[in-house]
């Protein structure tokens, strides 16, 4: 009889341990899915300028975030950064008015669905105070257009969450790091729009 109930009381031992290691090992599996979606970046690809739908500069280096007076907007997700040169990064268009060639969706933006970002941007607390990162591809663009012309552009790394912009930062730097809340926001706007326009 004792030897029975031991026995009984071993095997219901035996089976709640199976159960717990199964249910842990699930849950393991279930973070390394979650940690292991991004897919690995293949820089294969070479930036050039697109000779086509040239536009004009009309930049002014005393505007800053989120004071910025424009008509429309562009954003873009492109490639914008070549481990092959010495620079980090690449804006959308360049000083001769050309769009990069690397451009992998791209969409018109309404003012209100920009402002939430311009004002992310031009908070100073939205910025970590570790130093900027290295370049990020792909990477988000703005382009802000006023009568025609191009007034000003930012690029945001959404791996590295760093913002290069032609624009005053709350900090004097050519380029600042996002904190993690800030850049998850940016990032829904950004997607929302993508997604809206089936991109």
């Amino acid at each position: 009889m004792q030897y029975q109930m031991n026995f009984k009381l071993l095997l219901t031992v035996n089976v709640l341990l199976v159960i717990s290691c199964r249910q842990i090992n699930s849950k393991k599996n279930e973070s390394v899915i979650v940690e292991t979606t991004m897919t690995s970046i293949i820089h294969d690809y070479t930036i050039s300028w697109k000779d086509s739908s040239i536009v004009e500069f009309n930049l002014d280096g005393e505007i800053s975030y989120p004071k910025i007076e424009y008509d429309s907007a562009r954003i873009l997700f492109y490639r914008g950064y070549n481990p092959g040169e010495d620079t980090t990064s690449y804006f959308p268009v360049n000083t001769s008015g050309k769009w990069i060639s690397t451009v992998i969706s791209s969409v018109n933006i309404s003012k209100e669905d920009l402002w939430k970002i311009d004002s992310l941007l031009g908070n100073q607390k939205s910025y970590d105070k570790s130093a900027a990162a290295g370049g990020q591809d792909p990477q988000y663009g703005i382009v802000y257009f006023k009568n025609g012309k191009v007034i000003g552009q930012t690029s945001i790394g959404p791996g590295s969450q760093t913002v290069r912009t032609t624009f005053k930062l709350p900090q004097p730097s050519y380029s600042q790091r996002l904190n993690n809340s800030e850049c998850r926001q940016i990032e829904v706007v950004f997607w929302k729009m993508f997604h809206l326009y089936g991109l």
